[in-house]
């Protein structure tokens, strides 16, 4: 079973959001902005971490995530590893950090 926990603040969980049994791969979700008693939370900073859930005898496990955002300027340079992306947030990713473009 796997499940995304939404952080505010210095570590706060807000939600978990259960995704059930999932195949290996990617399992996309969408989380509505509210918290577990569904109050809807104030803009700022939210950190997402997935985890496999245990089962008796064994220990939760983190899984990677990622997170869909849409790309305002890219810039290229000579070498290919030096390029840079902004998101809209005003994110700067490099290039090693795209893991799919659609």
């Amino acid at each position: 079973r796997a499940a995304v926990r939404v952080f505010y603040g210095a570590g706060e969980v807000v939600r978990q959001l259960p995704l059930g049994s999932q195949n290996a791969g990617l399992a996309r979700f969408a989380w509505d902005g509210r918290d577990a008693t569904g109050t809807e939370l104030p803009p700022g900073t939210y950190r997402f971490a997935a985890a496999i859930l245990p089962q008796a005898g064994q220990a939760e496990r983190a899984i990677d995530t990622y997170a869909a955002t849409r790309v305002t300027s890219v810039a290229l340079s000579t070498d290919l590893a030096s390029s840079r992306i902004t998101t809209e947030s005003g994110q700067d990713l490099r290039i090693a950090q795209i893991k799919a473009i659609q």
